[in-house]
């Protein structure tokens, strides 16, 4: 008998349920293994007891402080100090720049980026001016052909250049007219020019007339090749000797015992060449101290740090005076700490 018909002999109505849900049960096995599925059956689930089950809670990592381990917190990081900031810029005068060590990082860091943005803008304007005299080198030998034909030098340049650009590009007609244009402007003999181009011989006339430029041409060549290597040595012996100077002048102007050159550069020249002038022989050194003491701010300024160092060192013989370097006595009633060390330096002198 089977478990079915038990049960509804039995006639208990739980017992039915339970083996209706064991047949359902194993006739599903039945055809998941037949069609070849072969999913994880499920895993129970847990029995409600009333209770939570327990689960293991890993502890959160503290957070780290930004910018990792020992720096300080965002919120106090200072700016990172530059190279540049050590130095006040050599264009400000000497008395504004003794405040440099004054201002704060973050307005030194401005400072320092709007003056390399001006040394771009003036390199650039440097260039700029570089091929302004190359141009002028190239049409300073032709000024007094473009003067002669009452023109500057631009309208003469734009004249050839709109003449070969015709002949060069523009229509047939276009190029015989600008050709008449040019004989008629240069003077070009016609006759030869036609007979040249007739059969390619110069006219005899034309032809007696380079031959004698050709022989004074050939006369003069040694005298004018002796003219141009004088000329070249000359010029060579000028470049070597301005080279030389420039060297000099530059290691002096970046040598930093020489703080005000660049204030004072301009008077030193002065200097240099009323010397030169009177057939003195002045050093850079004794320029550069005349330069210094005839301007009004740096001679200030230099006159303050002598004072300061003078005071200093009125400090230390006081120090020394009073025993070593124990603690110096305290000034009496009604007695300045300055008025102490002059009266200390006065009887360290008698």
């Amino acid at each position: 008998m089977s478990k079915l018909e038990a049960a509804v002999e039995a006639g208990s109505k739980e017992e039915i349920d339970n083996t209706m849900a064991d047949l359902e049960a194993a006739w599903e096995e039945v055809e998941s293994r037949d069609s070849g599925d072969t999913e994880p059956e499920p895993e129970p689930e847990p029995e409600l007891t009333g209770e939570e089950p327990e689960t293991e809670t890993e502890p959160e990592p503290e957070p780290e402080p930004e910018g990792g381990e020992g720096e300080e917190p965002a919120g106090e990081k200072k700016a990172a100090p530059t190279s540049q900031e050590e130095k006040a810029p050599a264009s400000w005068k000497p008395e504004v720049r003794e405040e440099w060590s004054k201002l704060p990082p973050a307005v030194k860091q401005e400072i320092m980026r709007r003056e390399k943005n001006f040394a771009v803008g003036i390199q650039q304007s440097r260039e700029a001016a570089q091929r302004g005299e190359a141009y002028d080198r190239l049409l300073h030998p032709f000024r007094p052909m473009f003067t002669a034909s009452g023109q500057n030098e631009f309208q003469g340049v734009q004249g050839v250049l709109q003449a070969a650009a015709t002949l060069q590009m523009g229509s047939p007609a276009q190029k015989v007219k600008m050709v008449a244009d040019l004989i008629g402007q240069y003077g070009v003999d016609l006759v030869a020019l036609d007979g040249y181009l007739a059969d390619g011989n110069m006219p005899a006339q034309a032809q007696e007339s380079d031959n004698i430029n050709r022989i004074l041409e050939e006369r003069l060549a040694p005298i004018n090749q002796m003219v141009q290597s004088f000329q070249q040595q000359r010029q060579a012996d000028s470049q070597r000797t301005a080279m030389q100077a420039g060297q000099t002048v530059q290691q002096f102007g970046t040598d930093p015992k020489n703080e005000f050159y660049n204030d004072v550069k301009m008077d030193m020249a002065d200097i240099l060449d009323l010397a030169a002038s009177r057939g003195l022989n002045m050093s850079l050194e004794d320029a550069y101290h005349r330069a210094c003491m005839l301007n009004p701010s740096i001679s200030k300024v230099v006159q303050a740090r002598e004072a300061a160092k003078s005071l200093q060192g009125k400090k230390k013989a006081s120090v020394s005076i009073s025993g070593g370097p124990g603690a110096p006595s305290k000034p009496e009633a009604g007695e300045t700490v300055l008025s102490a060390v002059e009266a200390a330096w006065e009887a360290h002198s008698r």
